[in-house]
């Protein structure tokens, strides 16, 4: 192993929050932590960050002249996101720092790359990773600072449009395919755990922190001045909070002063402010004793905490808890709950003074502060020296030496399941095209399939009982055109079954569908084959971009995890295995294009197969209104909501193929259990009447 002096360790940071805007949250302090530590023990480091281009006025300079060239950062403009009609802001800043990536990688060479999993601002480097488009040269791992779908379930919200729940998708994926994962607590373990990230993946570093030099904190004596520190909302534990103080009142230790330090976030119950919700639920007399300060710079804190006895957090969320780590530096004695990342700041003997409950009995919270005003100022030093040893900046620059000195398998170079085999002998494919009264446009998908670069070993187009009259002279005139294309017929029985007779005459290894108004970009078959080469998957995926009606560019990556029990923009036009498609098949009763190509894609994964996603837009698909998809009817809803409920009992219950399924399978459960809630949230919530005066 090789010591510190003897190593000069590179390491890019990339991260949405950081001190180049003096931002106060949790990853931005981590970011300015870890670069100081970095730093200081004679190590380099590279930031890569990005806000709005209106924000690039009020970087903080003293970080601008720390990083100097190592700083790399871009300015999101509208054309940005307008570049990805469809996308999330979160992925189209992902999809717009690949090129600085690349940059930042080839000038400044990195050890390691480093990604907070919050906004997944490396998913779109990872998808390129595995599908052989781009190779990092060193280890990626990333830091789970939270993920955004924790921060909606902890303040009772979640939302109902697909973008945001693509963005939770994102960051999922990004934990799965980091070659290593780092978490701060083991309550943050605990939920790498719940989300199927394997042991041999995760490491636990504690988050660093540089104590302040600060001066002597006198003890309170009998003052009762009570502090919540950082954002207050119900994530934080303010209505947690609110409790803690009303079972105060009339005791001892009735507060003499209250302090709320930091903003208010909006609640999803009918207070929708909690500063409001404390003003009404608060005693008269307490509410003259309280102070609010609303949103504070870091520089600030010290003061702000002059006279705090006791700083309140009962959140059982978070990963780590910088906020409790400042108020302990400063001398102010945390109140926090069993279970959570905070409570991992006391050392055995000074476990008594945890409640066990966010909403515990007055007779604890009273036992709790008499267990804490006994030999108070003794039990403060111990618990600060002991927070001091564990975030100390040294000790977490010799865990990154030890990291980056070890044998990290880099698995985002990796493939799914990896072979040396050639795939000479199995590469045949073939594109295989159903076709109902579709004429006109049918002639531009077979131009799609026949401009291939790399050309289909055969060509199968099925005729499903059309009525058109031009159908006999304009299928004979396709056999005339294209010698080598099959011309299949059968009577109307739909798209499903056509598929089924497709497979039956299919002669390659591989096989694409196409719908006849779909078009296929010219290097499809190419590109899907050489992603196919690289990760020896079941199937490849490329992105689908809308025309005609929509220009939607559709780039997730939900296959085999969570949300995609919850959404599905999967078509059937990809890259599969002829052997999978016959082991699955395709449901005859299915007639009214009622989810068929996502209950397709859920048995594929629960069957054990494996498919990726490739990140370029190869599939062209004609969104028109009176498709079979478009607009979406009531039947067809019922129908697939039917079918994907049958289909998540069998993966809860599924044992023989993967045993991740029943766990992924359950949380699918959970999460589509609460989109269903958001999305009826109209037909319980009452209109007002309508007013004949105001029209």
């Amino acid at each position: 192993m090789l010591h510190s002096e003897e190593i000069i360790m590179k390491v890019l940071f990339v991260s949405p929050e950081s001190p180049l805007l003096e931002q106060t949250g949790g990853i931005a302090t981590y970011i300015a932590q870890a670069m100081d530590a970095l730093l200081q023990a004679g190590h380099e480091v590279a930031l890569l960050s990005w806000a709005w281009e209106r924000e690039l006025d009020s970087l903080d300079e003293r970080w601008k002249y720390r990083l100097g060239s190592n700083l790399y950062w871009i300015p999101i403009r509208t054309e940005n996101i307008e570049k990805y009609p469809g996308f999330s802001y979160d992925q189209c800043v992902a999809e717009t720092l690949l090129l600085l990536l690349k940059e930042a990688i080839t000038r400044f060479r990195p050890d390691l790359i480093e990604s907070t999993d919050y906004t997944a601002p490396l998913h779109a480097a990872l998808e390129q990773s595995r599908a052989g488009l781009w190779q990092a040269p060193c280890p990626i791992r990333v830091f789970h600072h939270g993920l955004s779908m924790d921060v909606w379930h902890a303040d009772a919200n979640w939302p109902s449009d697909i973008r945001t729940l693509e963005d939770f998708n994102r960051e999922y994926c990004q934990l799965h395919w980091a070659d290593t994962v780092v978490y701060p607590s083991d309550r943050a373990g605990r939920r790498l755990h719940d989300l199927g990230i394997a042991e041999q993946v995760r490491r636990k570093v504690p988050e660093p922190y540089r104590f302040p030099q600060i001066g002597h904190h006198p003890s309170s004596g009998a003052l009762r001045h009570f502090a919540s520190v950082g954002t207050f909302k119900f994530g934080k534990g303010a209505d947690a909070f609110l409790f803690f103080l009303n079972q105060l009142m009339g005791t001892a230790y009735e507060p003499q002063q209250v302090s709320i330090i930091g903003g208010t976030s909006p609640s999803t119950f009918k207070d929708e402010n909690f500063w409001e919700r404390y003003l009404r639920v608060m005693p008269p007399e307490l509410l003259d004793r309280t102070r609010y300060t609303g949103s504070y710079e870091r520089k600030d804190l010290s003061s702000l905490l002059g006279g705090v006895s006791y700083a309140v957090n009962l959140s059982t969320e978070e990963t780590f808890g910088y906020t409790t780590v400042e108020v302990i530096a400063h001398g102010v004695i945390p109140i926090v709950v069993a279970g959570s990342a905070m409570a991992e700041f006391f050392p055995n003997e000074l476990q008594e003074g945890i409640l066990s409950s966010p909403y515990p009995t007055q007779e604890e919270i009273l036992r709790v502060l008499a267990f804490w005003e006994d030999a108070r100022d003794a039990k403060r030093e111990r618990l600060k020296f002991h927070v001091w040893d564990i975030t100390r900046p040294d000790r977490y620059v010799r865990s990154l030496e030890e990291y980056i000195t070890s044998d990290i398998p880099v698995r985002s170079r990796s493939s799914v399941r990896p072979s040396s085999r050639s795939l000479t002998e199995e590469e045949s494919i073939a594109v295989l095209i159903p076709h109902h009264n579709d004429l006109d446009r049918l002639d531009e998908a077979l131009v799609s399939v026949y401009n291939q670069t790399r050309k289909p070993d055969q060509v199968l187009l099925l005729d499903d009982g059309s009525t058109d009259p031009r159908s006999v002279a304009h299928f004979a005139a396709l056999r005339e055109r294209y010698p080598d294309l099959q011309c299949l017929h059968q009577g109307n029985l739909g798209l499903c079954s056509a598929r089924n007779t497709l497979l039956s005459h299919c002669t390659t290894h591989w096989a694409v569908f196409l719908d006849s108004d779909d078009l296929l970009a010219p290097e499809f078959l190419a590109a899907c084959l050489s992603a196919v080469e690289h990760a020896n998957a079941d199937a490849v995926i490329p992105r689908r971009k809308n025309f005609s009606a929509s220009d939607e560019l559709y780039g997730n990556t939900n296959i085999h995890t969570p949300f995609h029990w919850v959404y599905n923009h999967y078509r059937m036009t990809a890259l599969i295995k002829t052997a999978c498609l016959r082991d699955i098949g395709f449901r005859p009763a299915i007639r009214n294009g009622e989810a068929d190509d996502w209950l397709f894609w859920l048995q594929f994964s629960l069957r054990g197969y494996q498919a990726i996603t490739l990140p370029q837009p190869l599939f062209h698909y004609r969104f028109r209104k009176g498709s079979m998809s478009w607009p979406w009817s009531k039947g067809q809803a019922l129908r697939t909501q039917e079918s994907i409920v049958e289909l998540l009992a069998e993966a809860i219950s599924e044992t023989s193929h993967n045993q991740q399924t029943p766990r992924l399978a359950q949380l699918g459960l959970y999460y589509r259990s609460r989109t269903e809630a958001v999305t009826q949230f109209d037909l319980y919530h009452p209109r007002p009447q309508h007013d004949e005066n105001h029209g």
